[in-house]
């Protein structure tokens, strides 16, 4: 019988380690990747509750062009203008600065 170094129990301990980590790391990966699963198959795209409330839509003449361009690509916003207009018309009025205080003048 050939006599163990404590080199080789050194290394011998090295190694659970390693394998103790590996095993550790697979494991979770595989309760990750089941919690994205359960996640994701829970998740609903409800088309209902991405829609503007009617009473924004009258009091806002943007928000029915808003409510129809959300829903377009890339692709298709270059084709529309009136897409583009839209959004335009958004970002100035949400950048634009507001006078709290009533007109000065």
């Amino acid at each position: 019988m050939k006599a163990r170094s404590r080199n080789d129990e050194g290394q011998d301990g090295r190694d659970a380690t390693v394998r103790s980590f590996l095993r550790f790391t697979a494991i979770a990966v595989v309760v990750a990747a089941i919690i994205i699963a359960v996640g994701e198959s829970s998740r609903t795209d409800d088309d209902a509750s991405r829609d503007v409330a009617p009473a924004a839509m009258k009091n806002d003449p943007l928000a029915a062009d808003l409510a129809r361009c959300r829903d377009v690509t890339a692709e298709q916003l270059a084709a529309d203008d009136s897409c583009r207009r839209v959004w335009a018309e958004n970002r100035r009025r949400f950048f634009a600065p507001t006078n709290k205080t009533g007109e000065a003048h």
